[in-house]
């Protein structure tokens, strides 16, 4: 397998998206009316849980590209530091996490791409699977008009980087009101994107199947290095 060094190609959006908005700071729920206790309920639900799975879409509402762009999948989680998406609609892509690496797999392109999370990792890799207390690098966000329209029985947690990095802006969390359970998420970055993530059916602490965060590149892919 070739390993190439210099610029890398685009493997995709939402691929790219994912691992990258996978790979900020931690996050930290906003403090509105009922604020305090939902963002109790948020971190208590992700206390409880060593592994998350299930199933993802993905979608780019706004933005420089376009908007209405959906990929969906499966997702798999281990806490802390582990993740692995794979896309299957509408083309087959894998992104994972792991100790502090990342692989992106575009089997249409047939081409990888191997790099590093900077430090600080990234929004969805320190919310979902993170060690830090949301409410040490997070605080409240303001409300927008875009904010995503919570289902009865559930809450909309808002959230901003203490230390704005100029990538990441804010993230809005839809949350069940008695459990904290996350139900979906839209992550807003500097350049204008806006990105929802619905968890239809996120679950704790399922069995992981063996080697979940392990990849074998199909001979013949091209290996790029991101950095």
């Amino acid at each position: 397998m070739q390993v190439s060094r210099g610029r890398v190609r685009t493997v995709g959006l939402g691929l790219v998206a994912a691992v990258v908005l996978a790979g900020l700071p931690g996050v930290v729920p906003a403090e509105d009316a009922d604020g305090p206790s939902a963002i109790a309920r948020v971190q208590s639900w992700l206390d409880g849980a060593d592994t998350l799975s299930g199933a993802f879409e993905q979608t780019l509402v706004s933005g420089a590209l376009g908007g209405d762009v959906a990929e969906s999948g499966r997702l798999w989680i281990r806490r802390p530091g582990s993740m692995r998406w794979d896309y299957e609609i509408p083309e087959r892509k894998i992104a994972i996490v792991r100790d502090g690496k990342t692989l992106l797999y575009h089997e249409g392109e047939r081409q990888a791409i191997e790099g590093t999370l900077e430090q600080g990792g990234g929004v969805l890799l320190s919310l979902l699977a993170g060690d830090r207390p949301l409410t040490a690098l997070f605080a409240a966000g303001p409300e927008r008009e875009d904010d995503p329209v919570a289902p009865r029985g559930a809450d909309i947690v808002r959230l901003r980087p203490r230390e704005a990095d100029g990538t990441f802006e804010s993230v809005a969390l839809v949350v069940r009101r008695k459990t904290g359970a996350i139900l979906s998420a839209r992550v807003r970055d500097a350049a204008g994107n806006v990105m929802d993530y619905d968890f239809p059916d996120l679950r704790r602490n399922a069995d992981l199947p063996p080697g979940t965060f392990e990849f074998r590149v199909p001979d013949g892919t091209e290996m790029l290095t991101g950095g």
